[in-house]
């Protein structure tokens, strides 16, 4: 396990503490500007914003297409049949609701279905290009592993930030504006009786799914060079996850945070646990032994 493990988390340390030393940072800032900083970068009617809000959460339900694309490559008609029907699924249920998002937000009809068309395509190319890469016995068994441990993420978040939100009830800001009064709001230590869902940033959280990728690098020995890489990637997405949430007005700079916060950690815990580095262990032997081009 060592020479998987070793080389993974050696390179992640410092990147991981500056990562957490500035969000505390930020913490500080969002305690005496959350309100302030809100009613600055308002802005609804932003493209960047709107977008962001109908598309930025797909990592964190990707999963599921991915699972199924490992059934499809995994051969038996009743499991490709299976695999088939949870892309279909993960796909039909993403656009749904990403076209919910953008006909709130005024979009044109025939621009969200040329935009959910677009999306079920490339979900599409993806899926049947990773389904021909899968079709090697020691890939596959590596990213069985990587999507079940994505999804079992995925229910985790579902399950701590929203009970999270329903203990803290914080006030959204775009909820008080429309009220004409911000008497409600609380800064993000406290909680609050105004019965919301502000804290945290359930977007945000989903969005930050993408945090996962950092475990690859023990998976696939390529990727180890690309480390520090993948982790700036992934906090420069949740940065604008985090960002469009403001400006859109439905979280306060806190509300974010804690969400980038609590998918960096859950995923650094996770790499720490030592069932999952057993569970690693067993996957790349397996993997090994049944041969096939490293990746």
């Amino acid at each position: 396990m060592s020479v998987y493990s070793s080389r993974f988390e050696k390179p992640q340390k410092w990147p991981i503490v500056l990562f957490f030393l500035l969000m505390l940072a930020f913490f500080c800032a969002a305690a005496r500007y959350d309100l302030a900083l809100d009613q600055a970068l308002y802005s609804p009617k932003s493209p960047f914003a709107i977008w962001m809000e109908a598309f930025c959460w797909w990592p964190a339900y990707l999963p599921f297409a991915g699972l199924g694309a490992v059934w499809l490559a995994a051969g038996g008609q009743g499991r490709q049949m299976a695999g088939l029907f949870l892309c279909l699924l993960t796909a039909a249920a993403l656009t749904a609701v990403s076209a919910r998002y953008l006909l709130r937000r005024q979009v044109p009809v025939m621009v969200v279905i040329i935009c959910c068309v677009l999306a079920c395509a490339v979900l599409a190319v993806a899926v049947s290009h990773t389904r021909q890469r899968l079709r090697e016995p020691s890939i596959r068994l590596r990213m069985h592993f990587f999507v079940l441990l994505c999804i079992y993420c995925t229910i985790a978040r579902e399950i701590i930030v929203n009970l999270l939100k329903l203990c803290w009830g914080r006030a959204r800001f775009d909820e008080m504006l429309a009220g004409g009064s911000f008497e409600l709001f609380t800064p993000f230590w406290q909680w609050s009786q105004a019965g919301g869902s502000s804290f945290p940033s359930g977007h945000t959280a989903n969005g930050c799914m993408v945090f996962v990728l950092c475990l690859l690098p023990a998976l696939f020995p390529s990727l180890r060079r690309r480390t520090k890489l993948i982790f700036l990637g992934c906090t420069v997405w949740a940065a604008l996850c985090a960002s469009a949430r403001m400006q859109i007005g439905r979280h306060f700079l806190s509300d974010t945070l804690a969400s980038v916060c609590f998918m960096a950690a859950l995923v650094f815990v996770v790499s720490h646990l030592p069932i999952y580095k057993r569970r690693l262990a067993s996957v790349m032997l397996a993997a090994r032994s049944a041969g096939g081009r490293p990746l």
